[in-house]
């Protein structure tokens, strides 16, 4: 399969990209279509880049679309070198994905070979935070929700993958969204990589800036052979029912 898919039913990049700042990949997922026939509702859910990329621009029209709460899924080292200007909001939350305390799991992340053996890991060692940044979106106050990591590819995208799949629409169309990362990243690829001196950490470094689709059609199929399905992967984290429904009423239109 190739690494990217178009599916009819989509809303174009096009119409869905934020001019927020300096961002790259600001995207609205409103619009993305349900199994039901359904849709995402707009500007319920947002992923994007750094929100160190804002600046004053991208926060006033953060604020014009009606967004009321920001899930910043980085460490709280990222957190404190790279600060969001709303940090000091109510409405910003700080939501680690991964266990800074876990050597292992960071050594482990650190030796992966591919993309989705980082996301494996991810999801196997660390289910409890994953639900906690679901709850997070699902408890949010009436409005948007915008969703960021550094990059706003591999945290974000596995976490916004995973509410779009409780919210019914289908791995196709969510992998197919995810592999749109890369058209919006493609200066931030070159800078990062033209940051890193030569050698093998270099020539390591292309293959981890993709955003294949089969990438995340892989990772739902690990979900189902290891647990049965997304839902069960994320009781076994601990999401309640009410947080299934309240993900589900706040994102479809």
């Amino acid at each position: 399969m190739d690494g990217s898919l178009t599916l009819p039913g989509m809303t174009s990049l096009a119409a869905r990209r934020l001019p927020w700042g300096q961002c790259q990949n600001a995207r609205d997922l409103g619009g993305l279509p349900t199994l039901d026939g359904r849709t995402i509702r707009p500007l319920a859910l947002i992923r994007s880049d750094n929100h160190d990329r804002l600046g004053e621009t991208g926060v006033v029209a953060l604020r014009q679309a009606g967004i009321r709460r920001v899930v910043d899924l980085r460490s709280g080292w990222e957190a404190e070198r790279f600060p969001s200007p709303l940090r000091d909001d109510p409405e910003y939350l700080n939501v680690p994905l991964f266990d800074e305390a876990d050597t292992e799991g960071r050594d482990l992340v650190q030796a992966a070979e591919t993309v989705l053996e980082v996301y494996r890991i991810m999801l196997e060692r660390y289910p409890r935070q994953v639900v906690s940044a679901l709850r997070a979106i699902a408890g949010a106050p009436t409005g948007g929700v915008a969703v960021h990591c550094h990059a706003g590819k591999d945290r974000t995208g596995v976490v916004v993958a995973l509410a779009l799949q409780v919210a019914g629409v289908a791995p196709e169309v969510i992998a197919a969204d995810f592999a749109l990362t890369d058209e919006c990243l493609g200066r931030h690829y070159a800078e990062e990589l033209a940051a890193v001196p030569e050698g093998e950490g270099r020539a390591r470094l292309p293959s981890f800036q993709q955003a294949r689709a089969d990438t995340m059609l892989a990772l739902f199929g690990h979900l189902r052979g290891t647990y049965g399905s997304v839902e069960t992967y994320l009781r076994s984290g601990g999401m309640e029912d009410e947080t299934f429904v309240h993900l589900r009423d706040r994102l479809r239109a």
